[in-house]
């Protein structure tokens, strides 16, 4: 999504993407690799700038989570 109001510009993007197969890690019980399946990611940015005659400033947030199925 996008929106433009009085020379400020507002950005949010939101992503969801499965993965099919997700890395092995290691385990701290046994030091042995654990296949964790697929996966899913999800991250969301928002971007704001203002626009001055000048110069501009902008700001961005941005939040990731990964988990497995």
């Amino acid at each position: 999504m996008s929106k433009s109001a009085a020379r400020t510009d507002l950005r949010v993007i939101l992503e969801r993407v499965t993965t099919a197969q997700s890395l092995p890690r290691i385990s701290n019980d046994t030091g042995l690799q654990e296949d964790e399946g697929p996966g899913i990611l999800r991250s969301m940015t928002v971007t704001a700038r203002h626009n001055f005659p000048h110069e501009s400033v902008q700001g961005l947030v941005a939040r990731a989570d990964a988990r497995g199925h």
